[in-house]
């Protein structure tokens, strides 16, 4: 939720609308609303909308445009999008494939809503059954990403020859799933790649390349000069192998933000156009933050989108490096530039021993417990320079909601007593626990942030209050019923009953589809908490189990009544490509956590998998929430088995992690697990998104699942001399994001991916990085050929990030290096 400016001036508007010729409703409505453009949220960026040709898709207006927006839409040859008041239709015609621009207009801008069409392969899936007389024909169904895993959509049908098989339209993507041959989960015994899912067993990969010949991509051109930025258009056949492209100006469409480029600011010339970034007649305002997309389509098929961040018409790369250090707070950072640090209140640091009280002490166990950390510890911490000398930018801080001074039973067996040190069972709406402070002392610590450059997110708690709370007590109709009419209970239900089930029977959910009440009372205090606190947005739970409503009341609210804080809302949600994504839009939420990539960096960094279906995960993630999303990568997390103790195989699969975590608490004993750790933070601290870090990463912390994985930060002597080295390179990691912007908010661009090596390269205006992670047991050689480019510098002037002196470009101006057994290399250009 950045805040823009209005995307053109009013004499640009006027341009363009004369140029645009928009029917007589459309040019009213513009004549109605040109007074209304300044500070409208229509100038944050609406998303590339996806469709199938031949399908509509019904979209709701406040999801992509904001609330209170009514787009009218005019004529384009091949997509046609219908305004149904708070929705639109987008169709785009049977055979097209490939990019669109369609005009409308809203809110007094002539602008364009960029569309991506595709054409989905069919793919079908077959399994033959043992089938004998005494147990008949099994029932199979066939789940996975591509159906939000549906245990009822797609069922397996009988060819009349023994094998069951179904056959449907599945869009170009990469996809986990399985069979279920009577209700159980099975692999699908005619693909053999795999990967590691996180319950313990594998799901099958499926990959759907898209129709047509082969694929296009777009290249960002160093360097920028002359106001403008080149691209480069690099089209290769499914074995990889180059092709001829020739490229004509109706082939690109170029936006920035949500307005068509002129033609006039646009050359292309066969592989390669140029967009300049000079005034013109309907160029749009570039005055503060904008965004430049671009895509191109040929011959039938699509480029995914490039993005570039702009400020006052530079390239966001070029503005920081004139205007400010890059670890230096200024109005040129962007969100795009944090990098974010996890801490868990109770378990960081005790800054007051006053507070430390236990709860039921004789009856809970010291993991569920207690520890003593406060806000004053981390105001401590604050103070002490930790954070600024660790390299980390934003700061993610666990609910400080007032929770109950008993203990519960956890309703699955062991039926194990926890208390609420986590925060996420609260009380009462508007106030902080005694463990932690009070808000004045939560006030001084997001002051005492704001003053070394660093922003505060606040854990918000919207799905379910303790049963002590005065909202359940005084307004119980605002919540779902524990008891469903089968007369089973509706807890831990994640899928069939997402958006009401309870976590536990103290928990209760509300149920906000059912209840406006709730969500106005809810969003007030949410307002309230970010007004009281001077916090810069939320990490929310279990967005998953709240209904979109909520997030857009929420989020509209947030517009209106904090219009000039640059607030950001991260929310937690394990699922589909297609569930998490559902929620990630200008009217809902900036981002979630990406889990379905940490479930492949997990296979492939501590398990033995491939970096090549990482590589795919991180190219899947891009084209599911943007070129340059926000999403968070992480390694780590309070909900997860910390990355150790799954690395050194301490919490097998197929084991209970939990248990371990009480009975027989992983130690860290293995040789070369930091390093592989330090190799897993690289990656997460160089590939687009915002970084996560959580407390301890930077020092090797180990741990089995909750709680095991929230123990005590260890500070001085507790640190070993190897835990304090590590903690030195992890730094330099972060400082090294910090200096590079093509690591924050340059374009990706795979350049070979296998099992043990994945080498990636991120572009932006006059900077390219080279990023080669290796796995094996053994150093690997990389090479790349001379860049044909005359716009290219060649590689010649590349050279290690840590500056260390070992050449990395080859005579004949090709790139060479060696990746490091277990190790990884970053080159700057």
């Amino acid at each position: 939720m950045r805040p823009f400016l209005p995307l053109a001036s009013l004499a640009a508007l006027i341009l363009l609308a004369a140029c645009a010729t928009p029917p007589a409703d459309s040019t009213a409505a513009l004549a109605d609303a040109v007074t209304d453009a300044p500070g409208d949220p229509l100038a944050e960026p609406v998303p590339v909308v996806r469709v199938v040709a031949g399908r509509a898709d019904t979209l709701l207006v406040q999801d992509w445009m904001g609330a209170d927006v009514r787009p009218v839409f005019e004529s384009h040859a091949d997509v046609s999008v219908e305004s149904l008041g708070d929705r639109f239709v987008v169709r785009a015609r049977d055979g097209f494939s490939g990019v669109a621009a369609v005009p409308y207009v809203a809110r007094g801008a002539a602008l364009a809503l960029p569309v991506n069409v595709s054409v989905e392969p069919e793919v079908t899936f077959a399994f033959t059954p043992d089938v004998t007389a005494a147990s008949g024909a099994p029932e199979v169904f066939v789940i996975g990403g591509f159906n939000d895993w549906s245990r009822t959509a797609d069922p397996l049908e009988d060819r009349g020859d023994g094998t069951l098989a179904r056959t449907r339209p599945v869009a170009p993507g990469r996809y986990e799933y399985k069979l279920t041959v009577d209700g159980a989960e099975v692999l699908d015994p005619a693909n053999a790649e795999t990967a590691p899912n996180p319950f313990g067993d594998f799901n099958n990969i499926l990959v759907v390349e898209p129709p047509g010949e082969g694929r296009l991509g777009l290249r960002l051109l160093p360097p920028f000069t002359e106001d403008q930025i080149e691209f480069e258009a690099l089209r290769t056949d499914r074995e990889g192998a180059p092709m001829e492209v020739d490229l004509e100006p109706e082939d690109v469409v170029a936006l920035i933000g949500n307005v068509r480029i002129p033609d006039e600011a646009m050359e292309v010339h066969g592989t390669e156009f140029l967009i300049g970034l000079r005034p013109l007649p309907g160029m749009p305002d570039l005055t503060g933050h904008r965004v430049l997309r671009v895509a191109a389509s040929a011959g039938g098929v699509a480029s995914d989108w490039r993005e570039v961040l702009l400020y006052n018409g530079l390239p966001l790369a070029n503005a920081q490096a004139e205007g400010r250090a890059p670890e230096a707070s200024g109005e040129t950072e962007t969100w795009h530039d944090q990098i974010i640090y996890q801490v868990v209140l109770d378990r960081f640091a005790n800054g007051d021993p006053t507070n430390d009280a236990r709860v039921d002490p004789d009856s809970v166990l010291a993991p569920a417990q207690y520890h003593g950390g406060d806000l004053a510890g981390l105001r401590q911490k604050l103070r002490e320079g930790y954070f600024r000398d660790l390299g980390v930018t934003a700061l993610w801080i666990s609910p400080v909601y007032d929770n109950p001074n008993h203990s519960e039973v956890e309703f699955p067996p062991p039926h194990r007593r926890y208390t609420g040190y986590h925060g996420y069972w609260p009380i009462a709406p508007r106030k902080v626990d005694e463990h932690l402070g009070d808000i004045g002392l939560l006030r001084e610590v997001v002051d005492e942030a704001h003053a070394q450059g660093l922003r505060v997110l606040l854990d918000f708690v919207a799905n379910h209050t303790h049963e002590d709370h005065p909202y359940f007590r005084e307004n119980r109709d605002w919540f779902g019923t524990l008891e469903l009419p089968d007369g089973s209970l509706n807890l831990r239900r994640w899928d069939d009953y997402r958006l009401t089930t309870w976590f536990e029977p103290y928990l209760p959910s509300f149920d906000y589809s059912a209840s406006p009440e709730a969500v106005e009372q809810m969003t007030s205090d949410a307002v309230w908490w970010l007004q009281a606190s001077g916090a810069d947005g939320f990490r929310h739970d279990a967005v998953k189990h709240i209904p979109s409503l909520f997030w857009r009341r929420l989020t509209q609210r947030l517009h209106e009544e904090l219009p000039d804080r640059d607030l950001f809302q991260i929310g937690e949600t394990f699922g589909s490509h297609a569930l998490v994504g559902s929620y990630v839009r200008p009217g809902q939420l900036d981002a979630q956590f990406e889990f379905n990539q940490y479930d492949a960096a997990i296979s492939g960094l501590a398990r033995g998998g491939s970096l090549a279906a990482l590589a795919g995960a991180v190219e899947e993630g891009l084209r599911q929430y943007g070129p340059l999303h926000l999403m968070g990568n992480l390694l780590n997390s309070h909900d997860k088995t910390r990355f150790l103790a799954i690395l050194e195989n301490d919490t097998p699969p197929e084991a209970d992690a939990v248990q371990i975590g009480f009975d027989n608490p992983p130690v860290r004993d293995q040789a070369g697990s930091l390093a592989r750790l330090e190799l897993g933070l690289a990656y997460v601290l160089t590939v687009p998104g915002v970084p996560v870090l959580y407390y301890g990463d930077e020092i090797g912390m180990t741990g089995a699942a909750d709680p095991d994985n929230r123990r005590d930060m260890r500070w001085g002597a507790d640190v070993t001399p190897e835990e304090r080295a590590h903690r030195a390179r992890v730094s330099q990691l972060a400082r090294l994001r910090q200096r590079l912007p093509a690591l924050r908010h340059g374009t990706y661009e795979t350049m070979q991916a296998s099992e043990t090596l994945w080498v990636f390269r991120r572009d932006s205006p006059g900077q390219t990085v080279v990023v080669a992670l290796n796995t094996g047991a053994e150093p690997v050689r990389f090479t790349a050929p001379p860049e044909a480019n005359p716009a290219s510098s060649g590689w010649g002037g590349a050279r290690d990030a840590f500056d260390e002196p070992a050449r990395v470009a080859s005579d004949d101006g090709g790139l060479r290096f060696t990746v490091p057994a277990g190790g990884y290399r970053v080159l700057v250009r």
